[in-house]
């Protein structure tokens, strides 16, 4: 596992951030409302976080399991350069993103919270899981999250990519992009 000095370094070179969704963009739950309709809460943080690193030029994309308009809608809302849905295999995916972008695997980070984001995780440069991943994804892995999907994980990462791509956190340019 790296510690968050070496974590830093190898984010200096991330192009491509690859998200999972249920359980790390969201905190897992599945909702559904009296007419049966099924609901994903999102975090605001994370999304906002997303924002900033693709002003950075960062390529950000959803790889999920899951096939639901809802990933197609916040895709939209946070304009991802790509959102993969039913994607039995993420490895695979997250390779044709690759290539889609001209982006090799050592310049990608990819994070999940289960097993079905293994083979995902092995061909990423950077594999990251959320704190409160399952057990079974630790060796594959090489940072875990201090907080857990759908409550800020993705943000952490977010920001210490701004800190490892620009030596600070928030300020310019990020402020800007806000206040106008």
């Amino acid at each position: 596992m790296y510690n968050k000095a070496e974590l830093i370094e190898k984010l200096k070179n991330i192009e491509l951030l690859c998200l999972d969704v249920d359980g790390t963009l969201t905190d897992g739950g599945m909702y559904l409302d009296s007419n049966l309709a099924l609901i994903k809460k999102f975090f605001a943080h994370d999304g906002l976080g997303i924002t900033l690193i693709r002003h950075l030029g960062v390529k950000v994309a959803i790889v999920s399991t899951s096939n639901t308009p809802i990933l197609e809608e916040r895709g939209k809302q946070l304009k991802l350069d790509a959102v993969i849905m039913g994607s039995m295999e993420k490895g695979e995916a997250i390779q044709s993103l690759q290539k889609k972008f001209n982006i090799k695997a050592e310049n990608t980070a990819f994070m999940g919270d289960d097993i079905n984001d293994i083979l995902g995780f092995k061909v990423v440069g950077l594999p990251i899981a959320v704190a409160n991943c399952t057990a079974g994804i630790l060796e594959f892995v090489c940072y875990v999250t201090e907080k857990s999907g759908g409550a800020g994980a993705v943000r952490e990462i977010c920001d210490n990519i701004m800190l490892a791509k620009t030596g600070k956190l928030y300020g310019e340019p990020y402020v800007k992009t806000f206040i106008q």
